[in-house]
This record gives structure tokens, sequence and C-alpha cells, in this order.
């Protein structure tokens, strides 16, 4: 099982799957043609999950690769001050990397210099005395102190330093990823830092966020128009560029395949889930929401992991969709799984609380829920949640003790389309109280083979419950199946069935097949019944309600009516009751 880490980046260009190479490589040639000393700010700005970060690592490799002008030598900084606790800490770290990144390039008798300037530079930032008390952390700056104790200004001390980065031809380019995730505080306290603080010569400042929620922060922090402070700060901003919906169609489409391939070996299936329609109906709702790269990271973590445990016992599609409401509309996706009577009952229109709270979200209902108005099902699409015998299944993550589960239905469905016929009889016997769902399943199939008809037909000897059914199988595949030749091989050559069966068969059937088969079938029927005497009711060989089938099939009660006048023999309750009309019947024949 492979996780897609939202939170890992692409970090070569070989791995670019966004189309980010040709921007990238402009803006590349953009920074190593930036021959000016004064430090430069870009911003690459993008919602969350836009691919900033991958944009950032390839921007990185380009500029290494270019090495046009050999004037400077390119370094590079990566700071996150998010994984920082307080602002404090942010300054101090931050000067360290910078200064521990000019000193690796420096060579001479200026070191030295340089060293105690950026030093006392430095401490006018940075907590005079830190000392730690019962309910937070004290922290005391002393600027007047340290103006007394300096024999350079704050001033001059940025000049010197300025002077010496000026002369070691290096740009030094500081990303600073994920502004975002700052307290309003700490992003304030970045943008100072990077424009009126650290602004050196020869730094390139490349920051990273999500513009909106920078400019709210902003906003909240120090009570101004957010855009407006970000346009005194960023000399250059960078808008990531919109992953193309072509784009994270094909990534999804190529996951997901690689999702039931490595599930399904049946080949039918995998040409069933490659239909391009279905595919299509389902990324014309989920794009919509599927916008990013994060996005469509954060769905295939929940598809890939969850959808393997019920895949036999789960729609694919609607799986997929279910998925993103979990994803994006939480709300919605408790509500329907706290109340399916509000969905797996097809109504023509949506209950008054599901279109007041989640009116934006229709189309994914119409898909997960087809009515009369909007439905996108198909014959392609079983397992459905719509259906209350899987509905549960989508949000337990196993089908219920009392239903059918996909192993068991494919048990009994293998028995069922087999010539062993005992082998059917033995797997009914042990699904018997699930057979209901596994007819109403089987009813959904494209078509049965003959020895699935034969079967179920001969399964009447052992199940009496499920004639309708029957019956629906055999008139839709009436085209396919000749029905005459297995009526004829249970009549004539097996009359194992019981009387009552054979004529509910006859009643089922008898707009099904030829006359010539309807008369075999009366005429086998007309003799059992001239058959039956006094004495096999009273055994109870057969049904009572045997004997209303005598004048429907225009046999004479007068046998029985005189057997049972010379034998004398009270009848049962059940008996009793059929008495009149059995002495009227004879009486009028």
């Amino acid at each position: 099982m492979n996780f897609n880490n939202s939170h890992s980046p692409k970090m070569t260009i070989s791995s670019d799957e966004l189309s980010f190479e040709t921007y990238v490589e402009r803006v590349a040639q953009g920074i190593v043609k930036y021959k000016n000393e004064e430090s430069l700010v870009m911003s690459i700005e993008g919602e969350w999950g836009s691919g900033k970060t991958t944009f950032i690592n390839f921007l990185v490799e380009h500029i290494k690769d270019i090495r046009e002008d050999e004037k400077f030598k390119y370094e590079f900084i990566h700071f996150n001050p998010w994984l920082i606790t307080n602002t404090e800490q942010i300054v101090k770290l931050f000067f360290k990397e910078l200064q521990k990144v000019i000193l690796s390039n420096s060579v001479g008798a200026k070191v030295k210099e340089f060293k105690e300037d950026f030093k006392s530079f430095v401490s006018f930032f940075t907590p005079d005395d830190i000392s730690i008390g019962i309910d937070s952390t004290k922290i005391k700056y002393n600027i007047a102190k340290k103006l007394a104790s300096e024999s350079k200004t704050l001033e001059e001390l940025k000049n010197d330093i300025n002077k010496y980065l000026s002369e070691l031809n290096i740009k030094i380019i500081i990303v600073i990823d994920d502004i975002d995730r700052l307290t309003d505080k700490e992003t304030e306290h970045i943008f100072r830092l990077v424009k009126g603080v650290a602004d050196f010569y020869n730094l390139i400042y490349i920051l990273s966020y999500d513009k909106s929620i920078v400019s709210q922060s902003i906003e909240k922090f120090k009570s101004e128009n957010g855009q407006r402070y970000l346009e005194k700060i960023i000399n250059y901003p960078l808008t990531i560029p919109k992953a193309h919906e072509v784009t994270i169609k094909k990534m999804l489409k190529f996951e997901f395949d690689n999702i039931l391939k490595n599930l399904k070996n049946d080949q039918n299936f995998l040409n069933e889930c490659s239909t391009s329609y279905e595919w299509d109906i389902l990324f014309q709702v989920i794009l919509k929401y599927i916008k990013t790269i994060r996005d469509k990271n954060q769905l295939m973590n929940i598809v890939s992991f969850e959808y393997p445990i019920i895949h036999e016992d789960t729609n694919i599609w609607d799986f997929i969709v279910l998925s993103v409401i979990k994803l994006k509309v939480y709300p919605l996706y408790e509500y329907i799984k706290n109340n399916p009577n509000d969905f797996v009952i097809q109504k023509k229109n949506v209950s008054k609380t599901i279109s007041e709270k989640f009116h934006s979200y229709e189309d994914l209902l119409a898909y997960l829920f087809p009515n009369s108005s909007v439905n996108y099902a198909t014959s392609l699409r079983k397992n459905r949640i719509v259906d209350i015998d899987y509905f549960e299944t989508y949000f337990s993550f196993s089908v219920s003790s009392d239903k059918l589960a996909y192993k068991e239905y494919a048990e009994i469905k293998d028995k069922l389309f087999s010539e062993d016929f005992e082998g059917y009889k033995n797997n009914f016997q042990k699904y018997k109280t699930k057979y209901n769902y596994f007819l109403n399943r089987l009813e959904r199939e494209t078509s049965i083979n003959e020895n699935a008809f034969f079967n179920t037909i001969k399964s009447y000897t052992f199940n009496k419950m499920y004639l309708e059914q029957i019956e629906a199988l055999g008139t839709k595949n009436r085209a396919l199946l000749n029905i005459d030749k297995y009526l004829e091989h249970i009549y004539i050559n097996d009359l194992k069935l019981p009387l009552k069966i054979q004529i509910e068969l006859l009643v089922r059937f008898k707009n099904n097949i030829s006359e010539k088969m309807k008369n075999k079938m009366k005429e086998i029927i007309q003799k059992e019944l001239k058959a039956i005497s006094f004495n096999d009711f009273v055994e109870n060989k057969y049904e009572v309600s045997i004997i209303e089938e005598f004048p429907k099939f225009e046999v004479s009660l007068k046998t029985l009516a005189n057997q049972w006048n010379i034998a004398k023999i009270p009848l049962t309750n059940s008996q009793g009751e059929l008495l009149n009309w059995w002495k009227n019947n004879s009486e009028t024949e």
C-alpha cells in the first residue's frame, strides 16, 4: 500500500508532473541576470497544495545548472521558521545560518572584523537577557545600553557588513517557505526581518506563502491593509501556475488504475473499470473539488488505504465521490453516515434539511443518490451506496454478518452457474438466510447461463420462497434460453418435484413457453391429480390446498368424495375447512 505524502514536494525537474519547467526556467534566468547589489525580495504565491515548494525546488535546481555568469557564486539557505517555537529563536537562528554561509566563503584579514561587526549588529535584535518565569518566558531588551557600549552605530555596522558582502562576489539565495503556517506575530516579524533588518547586499529572498492567508494575518496583527503591506515588501511577486484540470485528471486516473490492478485479477473487471464513460462522469463531478496536487494526494491517501479493505463490497466510483465529501465537506459525510433513510430511499426531491445545509454540493449527492431528475446510474455500477444492503459497508469497512458479502455471492454464483446441482444445493443450505440478497443481486446481472436457469428452477425442490425472482430470471432470459427444454427435462425426465410446485411452475412460466410444452405439463399434472387417493391426504402426502387445483385442471373430485364417505375418517381442522367446498364441487360435477 503506497501513500501520497501531501507534504513531500517533488525534488527534481525530471519528476515535473505539473508542467512547471518552462516557467521555472524563465524565473531562474531572471534571478541569475539580476546583478544589482541591493537585496531582492521575491514571492512564490499560491494556495495550499498548489506546488509552491516543488516550484522552489525546481527553481533552485535550474539556478545551480545555469551558472552563466561566473562573476557570482550562488549559495542557498533554506530557512523554515514554522519549525521554530518563538520569534526570538527565529531571529537568532536566521542570523546564525546567514553568518555560517558568509564565513564559509570568506578569507583574508577582514574576516575577524566582519565577525565582530556582524555579532554587534545581531545583538541589537536578540534578547539582552532571558529569564524563565513561573507563567512564561521573560525576555528583556536593552537597546540604549547596547548603543552606549558600541563604538559604531547600527547604521555604520550595516554599511560595513554590506561593503564586506559586496566584495565577496556571492549571491546568497534565502528560501523561506510556508510563511502562511506562522502566527500573525511571527508572520509580520519575518517580513520586517527580510525588508527592514537583514536586507543586506547580494541577498535574494524567495518567500513562499498563500497570499490570502498572509494578508489576513498582517491585517489582524497590524490593523492595516495586508495586500498593500506586501506590496511594500515584495519586489517581484510570482503566482504559482495553476495545475491544469487535464493534468490532475490524468494523474488521478493513473493512480486509480494502479489501485485497481493491484486488487483485481479479473480482466473483465479491469475492462469495466476502464470504461471512459464512467470515468468521464466521475471527473465531471470531483474535479470541481480536487484542484491542487495536495487535494489529489489527500484523496488518494483515503482511497488507497480504505478502498482495498472493502473493495469487493463497494462501488469504486461511489467510494471515490464519498471520499471527496469526506475530504472536503466532512459535515455532509457525517450527515450521510448518520441518516441513511434520507438517501437510500429514492425521492424526487431531497429533504429540506439537506437542501438548506448542503445546497452547494447537490452534484455530489446526485451522483451518489440518483433520482428521477439527475441520474448517473448505469448497469456497470454495482454495490452502490444507494443500495441499503451495501450502504453501511462504506462507513463500517465490513459487511454486516446478516448480509451477503461479495465473496459469498461469488461462491453461490459459481455453484449456480455450474452443472453441479448438488453442490449448488449444499451451498444454498449454507447461505439460505442470505439467499434473498443473492437473488436480488443476481437479477442485476446482464445475463445468466443455462446451468443457472436450470439449477434455479430445480431448487424448487428445497426452496419455495422466491418464485417471483425465478420468474423474473426466466422472463429476462427467455430470448437466450430454451425454457421448454429445461421444463421438459424436469417434468418428463425428473418427476421429483412436488405436485404443488409443478403447478406453480406452469402458472409462472405459462407466458414464456410454447403451447406444446404447456399441454405436456398440463397432462402430467392431470395424471398425478387423478392418482391421488383420500388416504394420501390422511397421511399428509399432499397439501390439502391441492384439492382446489382439481377443477382447474378438469379433474373430477367424485372419486375422493366417495373414498371419504366410505372411510368415515375425521378430518383435521384445515381439511374440515375445505369439506363443504369439496362436497359442493364434487356434487356439481
